[in-house]
C-alpha cells in the first residue's frame, strides 16, 4: 500500500468515525478487508498513528493550496478549518482522544504549526509553541462554533495570528 493510499484511509476512517479507539479501528480495518496484522504494520501505534496519517493529510492538502503564495498565518488558520469543516464531527472525536495522549497531541501539531508558520514566512521555536497553543485553542473554538459563518472561529484565528505577529 502507498503512502498515499494510507492518508486515504486515515481520511476515510475520519469521515466515519464517531470515537478514536482501537475497537473502532479494528471495526474499520474489517470492513475493509484489513488484516489485524497488516493493521498494526499500517498504524504500528493504533488510532495514535492514524491521527498523525490524517494531520498529515490535512498537512499536504495545506501545502498544496499555498505552494505558489505566501499567505498570512491568518489565512493558513482560516483556510485550514474550512478545508476540515467535513471532518468536524471526527476531529471532535480525536480531540477527545487526544486529552489522554498529550506528548504525542503536542508532537503532531507541533509539526503542523512548524508548517503553517514556514507558509506565512515565520519561524522560531518559541512561535511554534504558542501557534501549537493558540491553534488548539482554536480548535476547541471551532470544535463549539455554531456561529454563522464561524465567526467565533474566524475571531480566534484573526487573535491567533495578531498575537503571533
Amino acid at each position: 500500500m502507498t503512502r498515499a493510499e494510507r492518508l486515504s484511509l486515515a481520511s476515510d476512517f475520519a469521515t466515519s468515525a464517531t470515537t478514536w479507539n482501537a475497537a473502532a479501528l479494528r471495526g474499520f480495518c474489517t470492513q475493509r478487508g484489513i488484516a489485524e496484522d497488516r493493521e498494526k504494520a499500517l498504524w504500528p501505534r493504533g488510532v495514535r498513528s492514524l491521527a498523525r496519517d490524517l494531520n498529515e493529510a490535512a498537512d499536504e492538502r495545506m501545502l498544496r493550496r499555498w505552494q505558489n503564495e505566501t499567505p498570512t498565518l491568518y489565512d493558513v488558520l482560516v483556510w485550514r478549518f474550512a478545508d476540515n469543516e467535513s471532518l468536524r464531527p471526527a476531529v471532535a472525536a480525536l480531540a477527545r482522544s487526544d486529552l489522554w495522549h498529550p506528548a504525542d497531541t503536542l508532537a503532531r501539531t507541533g509539526i503542523t504549526a512548524r508548517r503553517m508558520l514556514r507558509l506565512a514566512g515565520k519561524s522560531g521555536e518559541i512561535r511554534v509553541w504558542l501557534l501549537v497553543l493558540a491553534y488548539s485553542a482554536a480548535v476547541l473554538v471551532w470544535l463549539l462554533d455554531g456561529s454563522a459563518g464561524r465567526r467565533a472561529t474566524t475571531s480566534a484565528c484573526r487573535a491567533a495570528a495578531m498575537a503571533l505577529g
